[in-house]
């Protein structure tokens, strides 16, 4: 988490003068992968000043779905700062189930519904270019909710903290015009401890396509 706070905070002192251009809004929809990950901390065996990072994070295709979002930001360039939410929801899933206990106990099922939301405080930073295209990186901070019901019976429902990161290229034409954007969204969001050392999370990977409009 402080390494996207540490992000918003350079871009906001990068940037260089503002220039408030008003508020804007947007929706899209793509499609997302979900599935589930492990980050581990530790210290350097020779140098104990040294932080070593790894962990893994496995996607499970045969699970991605549709999600859709929308969104409403105060932009000042070259900086957007808004509010973001967005939502998945499958019927009829099969394989692992990615919640806390499931992983635990290493739990798969048939037949399976999941949905996953997220809200968001985003920022978003757009990168000097021609006026046709522009690209951009963001990044997000929020809370996530995840339900998962299957045979069994077996439910859960269950939310934390998440982090977005966000890059992605917008187009338009005039000023005033709708802008197309395509992005790519990560997501990782914490779980529950368990006794296995390392970060236990869920992640999505999402693939979305959408408009935005500001005066």
């Amino acid at each position: 988490m402080r390494y996207a706070i540490g992000f918003m905070s350079m871009c906001l002192m990068a940037h260089g003068p503002a220039h408030a251009a008003g508020v804007g809004v947007g929706v899209a929809g793509g499609l997302s992968i979900p599935g589930d990950s492990r980050l581990f901390t530790c210290r350097h065996p020779i140098d104990r000043g040294l932080t070593c990072f790894g962990g893994h994070v496995i996607f499970y295709g045969e699970q991605a779905g549709p999600e859709f979002g929308g969104e409403i930001f105060l932009k000042i360039d070259p900086v957007d700062i808004g509010l973001g939410g967005t939502t998945f929801s499958r019927r009829r899933i099969s394989g692992s189930l990615i919640s806390s206990q499931a992983r635990m106990e290493n739990r798969k099922a048939g037949d399976f519904e999941r949905r996953f939301s997220a809200g968001l405080l985003f920022l978003r930073y757009r990168f000097p270019s021609k006026p046709s295209a522009t690209p951009y990186l963001g990044v997000g901070l929020g809370i996530y909710r995840l339900q998962e019901k299957a045979p069994g019976p077996y439910s859960a429902d269950e939310g934390g903290a998440i982090i977005q990161g966000v890059a992605g290229i917008e187009a338009g034409v005039g000023a005033c015009a709708p802008k197309l954007f395509a992005e790519l969204r990560f997501n990782f969001g914490e779980l529950e401890e368990d006794e296995i050392p390392g970060e236990m999370g869920i992640t999505t990977f999402t693939i979305a396509l959408g408009l935005r409009f500001w005066k």
